[in-house]
């Protein structure tokens, strides 16, 4: 008898599709159909940062609104570690040849390895 298709998904204007079937046994399967999935790096970037189907699936002002929203998180990022870099420091934390600069560097790379493993975390488990 073979497969029988169930249901097919499309992501906007994206060649890439998803494609369940149904085995003779019952069992559905879920396939990937369509081009390459990362032919480039830009497309790689779009499937991290942006939703499945863009820009068909979002509002027209949606890539200005992301721009932005990501620009003010990253604002506050920095603005939080150098308040608390300063507070640190106002308080007397830290060793007399260790210098303010080098506790602020280590702590924006901190900070930013946790952000930039969140984004992966969440596109592998999205």
């Amino acid at each position: 008898m073979g497969e029988k298709t169930v249901c097919e998904e499309h992501y906007g204007s994206e060649s890439l599709q998803q494609r369940y079937t149904r085995l003779d046994n019952g069992t559905i399967v879920k396939r990937a159909v369509g081009g390459q999935r990362f032919s480039s790096l830009v497309q790689f970037f779009r499937s991290v940062f942006l939703p499945q189907g863009y820009p068909e699936s979002v509002s027209k002002d949606y890539l200005s609104y992301q721009i932005w929203d990501t620009l003010q998180a990253f604002c506050s990022s920095i603005t939080g570690t150098l308040a608390t870099q300063a507070v640190l420091k106002g308080v007397g934390v830290g060793d007399e040849n260790a210098t303010a600069a080098a506790a602020t560097i280590t702590w924006l790379l901190k900070d930013g390895f946790g952000k930039v493993a969140r984004i992966l975390f969440a596109w592998i488990k999205g």
